[in-house]
């Protein structure tokens, strides 16, 4: 039979106070002794301000003291149940079993690493929501507690996760640091299997990011190469997609365009729509340099219209940006023009997609030989493209601003931009 001395005892404990540390100024400590031994009964009066130091109401010291034991038990079998469910991706039932965690008052006494694996399952539910910011933040957390190295494998996961969600807030080099990690455990440990596709695939992205692409396809293929001789297949939609986006930057076109189709099947053979999408959208850009033009509008076109569907505005805004890029080559220029002015229309001026479609329609006005109204748009997205550190882009503009100045035979002023161009 519980007592209001047991619940005491039990409040007090929670707020790690002593016996002396709760009576201070209301009674004395062996006054407390006594509550908690069930000796006294103190007044209403005593209890409120014992309440008040114990940051509960009078109420709360009449609840029945909860069984600690029991619930953290419970808690931690939740967890083991959650975790499997996103590792097998059931994300809403983990999410279920996470929200009934969260809301009761077990969770405050997780500690170390079930703690750990509790964050990083949160920090995977935030990944489905594309709350990047915040599930970094869990998984630097769970990090932290797991480092003990008693439990490696949970470790590595974690991060591993921090690694991609660096990579989708492109923070590539933070990606890059923290994914060498993630490989140095591995080898160190011995882990293989899907965590070990996972970090040499999440690994392999963050060097095509920052311009290493022939590490990037050792690193894409060593992934690629591990699925297949295990059978799993994890993820080898997006190890094919990224294999293709560093073959096109080393030229290697075809080697390019047969990943892109791969990933393309695989895509839609597990009814991946947006993988789908981002694959048609590099197969358009790519059958742009190809200059295969009808090839590349259908492509982008049908990239475009799923994105519409799954309500992916920026995605969408890129493939149409790649789509007016594509017209403006096969000179179809009011068709273009048409596409940026929506770009513009649909986005702040100095959003990316508005800044890059002003730059198109500058191009197409000096296809059309009318300079004045090319070096408007260059120079308007000239200062948003410096504003927002677009070194590429801007380098790129520099020349040809540069350009226009020294066909106008105006050469100091061509120098000038010139000059900018090679201090990006």
């Amino acid at each position: 039979m519980w007592t209001l001395g047991q619940r005491l005892k039990e409040l007090r404990k929670e707020a790690n106070l002593t016996q002396q540390e709760l009576s201070e100024g209301i009674v004395t400590r062996a006054y407390i002794s006594q509550i908690e031994k069930g000796l006294v009964q103190p007044s209403y009066e005593t209890l409120k301000l014992l309440a008040e130091r114990l940051n509960c109401s009078v109420e709360n010291l009449f609840v029945e003291p909860e069984n600690k034991v029991l619930q953290l038990s419970e808690t931690k079998r939740k967890i083991k149940m959650a975790e499997s469910f996103v590792e097998s991706g059931k994300f809403e039932q983990a999410s279920k079993v996470i929200l009934s965690v969260s809301q009761s008052l077990s969770e405050r006494w997780l500690t170390g690493p079930e703690k750990g694996v509790y964050l990083w399952i949160k920090g995977k539910l935030l990944e489905k929501e594309r709350s990047w910011e915040t599930a970094a933040k869990y998984y630097s957390q769970s990090k932290e507690l797991l480092s003990d190295g008693s439990h490696s494998r949970a470790l590595v996961r974690t991060i591993d996760s921090l690694g991609y969600t660096y990579l989708q807030l492109d923070k590539n080099y933070d990606a890059l640091s923290t994914l060498n990690e993630a490989l140095g455990l591995l080898a160190k440990e011995t882990i293989g299997g899907i965590l070990q596709i996972s970090v040499y695939l999440n690994i392999g992205i963050a060097h095509g990011k920052i311009g290493e692409f022939y590490s990037a396809i050792r690193l894409l293929q060593e992934a690629k190469d591990l699925n297949e001789a295990t059978g799993y297949l994890y993820k080898q939609g997006q190890i094919l997609m990224s294999l293709g986006v560093c073959y096109r930057n080393v030229n290697q076109l075809h080697d390019a365009e047969a990943s892109y189709r791969k990933a393309l099947s695989f895509f839609e053979m597990t009814a991946d729509l947006e993988n789908a999408a981002g694959t048609k959208t590099n197969l358009g850009v790519l059958y742009g340099v190809l200059q295969q033009y009808e090839q590349s509008i259908q492509f982008l076109s049908s990239a475009i219209a799923a994105y519409e569907r799954l309500q992916l505005q920026t995605r969408q805004q890129n493939a149409k940006l790649e789509l007016a890029k594509t017209l403006v080559q096969c000179q179809r220029y009011e068709e273009a023009k048409q596409l940026c002015r929506e770009l513009i229309a649909q986005s702040p001026v100095r959003e990316k997609h508005a800044i890059l479609a002003h730059r198109c329609i500058a191009d197409i006005a000096c296809f059309e030989q009318n300079y004045e109204k090319a070096l408007e748009s260059y120079l308007l997205s000239l200062r948003y493209l410096k504003e927002h550190g677009f070194v590429a882009e801007l380098k790129e503009t520099y020349g040809k601003v540069a350009d226009i100045y020294f066909a106008k035979e105006d050469y100091q002023t061509a120098a000038h931009y010139y000059r900018l161009g090679k201090e990006c």
